[in-house]
């Protein structure tokens, strides 16, 4: 676990702070800089922001999430890696609508026994509410 061994998690991640959605209270992982937010994505995406001005952001939770970031206009490409035995019957990559007139295929590579694809993501036009 994690919170045993925080090297685990900085020999995946390094040094990058995290920020974690989620609605449980879950205990930090000492030493880790880790942010636990709700709600809308957009609040905890301009404190992202302020923090890590131009980098790059790295979504890993599942498609909803990548979905809420979708539907606010703060995603330009779905980097997918995926594994031949998680495919079939499974839950959907994505749970929205994001269509391929949004989408642009730009790579995939194959990694071991992993197929990783970068989809470009098309700016939306978001309605005024």
């Amino acid at each position: 676990m994690m919170l045993d061994d925080p090297d685990r998690f900085r020999a995946y991640y390094g040094q990058r702070p995290a920020w974690v959605f989620t609605h449980r209270d879950l205990p930090p992982i000492p030493g880790i800089e880790i942010r636990f937010v709700q709600g809308d994505v957009r609040a905890a995406y301009q404190d992202i922001a302020k923090r890590l001005s131009g980098v790059n952001l790295w979504l890993v939770g599942g498609g909803d999430l990548v979905g809420q970031f979708h539907d606010a206009g703060l995603l330009d490409e779905i980097i997918l890696g995926m594994t031949p035995v998680t495919l079939g019957k499974g839950a959907p990559l994505l749970p929205r609508r994001i269509t391929s007139k949004n989408l642009g295929f730009r790579e995939a590579e194959l990694i071991g026994q992993r197929i990783r694809m970068v989809i470009d993501v098309r700016a939306l036009k978001l309605r005024s509410s």
